[in-house]
């Protein structure tokens, strides 16, 4: 070509339009509209948009019936056979072409949306997965805006249509999604669904492995490298010797250097054939990294070449994020790296965490619940060099739930390329502020500052999945043995100890009921709260006295409870007869004195002879003391008194039911009644503990064990062989020794030590049967007349 001679048209270089507008325009499909969009897109690029337009006058010359010829070959080679028969005539411009295409859908628009609007209501799922079913809703509905603009169906009307339709596997999802208020969005159940159907997914029997899976066990990503290149790359840089054969496949056991096996396809099939249903799913031995296909390889004549005999590169160190950076001569053309793709089905794969990946990488946009940005120019390098394309980029949550705290997914790429779904280490503990213990069983995901296990995840190997349909939250102690070991509290206090970073709990809500709870403490409608208010402690002290009509093994019938109102702080005192209740009031008046410094103001109590009488009234008037008798027969003026002993004896009666020990140890069950009273959370006093209010420290609760279990305290023998301990019942904390009290089941006598070993799973009394059956009405509130 002579240099004056006019540049050709860039249109005339277009020899494949399918490259370009990869839609197929079908008037089964109805895909009209995007059709169009795509097409007049790719008209615009190449300055041709005109050629299809109205609106100007065209020109005449022969330049432009050449470029309008070219125009007019794309729509034909982009347009269904039946379409072409209908559309080709002789003589006819671009223009004429396009403008009869878009009557033969534009035409019968009424029927046509109310064809549409009956295959969007009657639309069931079938065999199709979530994705092709909302993909199929989403196109409905699109062509029902495009033929109609009054016609769009709203956001809730599509998840009605998409609930209605669902197989009957999902039917619990369903029924979640109908009473969500507000009803979510179509993506949002969009996205519900596609997380059951992964947990479906992973219920299912693996495969069995054939000869040339073994390799798959530990490796992410295939890649097929291309023929003619020698037997493959290795990831250690050595090449392979001069002259070496084709290597043959290999045996059972895993190939040294990372090389992979690619076995043939079965004969009998055309190469576009196998493409097109599976391709081979081989994948690197290897650690985990950012590893997708490699291009397709061009002959010389232009023919794509698809290797099938190859051997695949490691994906070690081949995690590299990319950006605009990287030359343009090293990134693969977009359509040639889609018609190359042999892609295991993302939406079965779980997420994997992975040390060498920079970034989180996802295959599915359906998992974002937020889009931050469209990255058109960001890549990931793959293993032979290149480059795959980066869709979206957005937010997610962790896939596992998080009883203490959310975990969150921050700034993934979606890359449909992708083949393992990859979390950054570096970047999920950074946006968390946890860490990561990788062990040979799986990892722990635990918080940064109090080290706590958030997250258990155990796996076979050889990656570390996250397995998110079997969630396993790491806790010290389950929540029944902490229920037990306190006494059998509500959740509520249970809530409050593990907020603090006190105890380890899990709070299911599907836990089962404590059956000693249930035969302890059910209840009538509480009392009303106190509207007294205080100050300080011991400025106002509850008193009342329960009578029990069994007594104890030391012949004991009642006891006296001494409560501060300030710090709820419990005192109590086992009594014999009730009229030692002043003398165990004198030893409290000069405990508090002693050891608090303060006195007691007043004094709050029924109005029993045990109080009103001359001795306490002398005593208080010399002291300065103020009785506060409640009314006769207004037990409600004395209700704070009452709600304790309701409480105290609702611990008793459910400590000595758990433990299977007789009534006549309602002492010992009341002893350790109120030592745990004392350091449980207490809604009187908004959630804090008795202990802290009074001591102003928090109270340690390693030293509890269960009520009753059985326990081993050591023993001093007479002689060398004698036994050095002796199976006893725990019974509680001993007030005058920093030990534990034991009664020994040989003996029946009390063992004090400090030296003592649990077995909290076993209750020695539950195996005993006595001969009378005790009588469990002992601790009924309506047994005290006073009451």
């Amino acid at each position: 070509m002579a240099p004056n001679d006019p540049s050709p048209h860039k249109a005339f270089g277009i020899t494949n339009i399918k490259t370009y507008v990869p839609l197929l325009l079908d008037l089964e499909q109805l895909n009209y509209d995007q059709w169009r969009e795509l097409f007049s897109t790719h008209c615009v690029g190449f300055d041709v948009i005109d050629h299809i337009d109205d609106s100007n006058p065209k020109p005449t010359d022969a330049e432009w019936k050449k470029v309008d010829s070219i125009v007019k070959l794309w729509i034909y080679g982009s347009i269904s056979q039946s379409l072409l028969q209908m559309v080709l005539k002789k003589g006819t411009t671009a223009l004429q072409v396009w403008t009869d295409l878009e009557t033969l859908f534009r035409d019968n628009k009424d029927a046509k949306t109310m064809q549409l609007d009956s295959e969007l209501r009657n639309l069931v799922m079938g065999d199709m997965s979530v994705h092709a079913y909302f993909t199929k809703i989403k196109g409905i509905a699109d062509l029902l805006a495009n033929l109609d603009p009054a016609s769009a169906v709203p956001d809730k009307h599509l998840v009605n249509y998409a609930i209605n339709g669902l197989s009957s596997k999902y039917e619990s999802v369903a029924n979640i999604i109908r009473y969500r208020s507000p009803l979510p969005s179509f993506l949002e159940v969009r996205s519900m669904l596609l997380m059951e159907e992964q947990r479906l997914s992973n219920h299912r029997p693996p495969p069995i492995a054939s000869h040339g899976d073994h390799s798959s066990s530990s490796t992410v990503l295939n890649v097929n490298t291309p023929r003619g290149q020698g037997q493959g790359r290795r990831t250690d840089r050595r090449q392979p010797r001069q002259g070496q054969g084709r290597r043959p496949p290999p045996s059972s056991t895993p190939p040294r250097y990372g090389w992979v096996y690619i076995p043939p396809p079965p004969s009998g099939r055309t190469h576009q054939q196998r493409h097109r249903q599976n391709a081979p799913q081989q994948w690197t031995a290897s650690q985990p990294g950012i590893l997708g296909p490699s291009p397709a390889i061009s002959s010389p004549h232009g023919q794509r070449q698809q290797p099938y005999h190859s051997w695949a590169p490691s994906a070690a160190h081949c995690s590299e994020t990319l950006d605009s950076r990287y030359a343009p001569d090293q990134a693969t053309s977009l359509p040639e790296l889609f018609s190359s793709m042999s892609l295991q089905d993302p939406d079965a794969a779980n997420w994997h965490m992975d040390t060498g990946a920079t970034d989180h990488v996802h295959a599915n946009s359906g998992i974002l619940h937020s889009v931050i940005d469209n990255h058109d120019s960001r890549s990931i390098r793959v293993g032979n060099g290149s480059l795959m394309p980066v869709m979206l980029t957005g937010h997610a949550p962790f896939p596992m739930p998080n009883p203490y705290r959310p975990l969150h997914l921050n700034n993934i790429l979606i890359s449909p390329n992708i083949i393992k779904n990859l979390i950054s280490v570096r970047q999920f503990t950074r946006h968390n502020k946890v860490s990561i213990e990788f062990d040979a069983f799986g990892f722990t995901v635990k918080d940064y500052q109090t080290r706590r296990p958030l997250i258990r995840c155990d796996s076979d190997g050889p990656l570390y999945p996250v397995q998110s349909t079997t969630p396993q939250v790491l806790l010290s102690t389950s929540r029944s043995t902490w229920h037990q070991r306190l006494g059998h509290p509500n959740d509520q206090v249970l809530q409050s100890l593990v907020s603090n970073n006190v105890i380890s709990c899990n709070f299911n809500k599907n836990a089962t009921i404590c059956n000693s709870c249930q035969l302890g403490k059910h209840i009538k409608l509480p009392f009303f709260n106190s509207s007294s208010t205080v100050s300080h402690a011991f400025e106002i002290i509850h008193s009342d006295v329960w009578t029990s009509p069994i007594p104890s093994i030391s012949g004991l019938r009642y006891y006296v409870i001494f409560l501060d109102h300030y710090t709820h702080y419990l005192w109590v005192y086992p009594l014999k007869r009730k009229s030692d209740v002043f003398a165990k009031f004198h030893e409290f008046f000069h405990y508090v004195k002693n050891h608090f410094h303060t006195t007691i103001q007043f004094f709050q109590c029924d109005n029993g002879g045990e109080y009103n009488n001359q001795t306490f009234h002398d005593f208080f008037a010399s002291h300065g003391i103020q009785f506060r008798f409640s009314c006769p027969h207004t037990s409600q003026q004395n209700g704070k008194s009452e709600r304790m002993l309701r409480t105290i004896n609702n611990t008793v009666r459910t400590l000595l039911f758990h433990a299977h020990l007789p009534p006549t140890y309602w002492v010992e069950a009341l002893h350790m009644a109120i030592h745990l009273l004392n350091l449980l959370p207490s809604t009187a006093i908004n959630l804090d503990t008795p202990h802290y209010r009074l001591y102003q420290k928090h109270p340690s609760y390693s030293h509890l064990r269960i009520f009753g279990c059985l326990c081993y305290p050591h023993l001093t023998t007479p002689h060398k062989l004698g036994p050095r301990s002796s199976p006893c019942v725990f019974l509680g904390y001993p007030s005058l020794h920093r030990g534990f009290r034991c009664l020994d089941l040989s003996t029946k006598r009390i063992i004090i030590s400090r030296h003592v070993t649990f077995d909290e799973s076993i209750f020695p009394f539950g195996s005993v049967t006595p001969n009378d059956p005790p009588s469990y009405s002992f601790l009924d509130d309506t047994s005290d007349p006073t009451l």
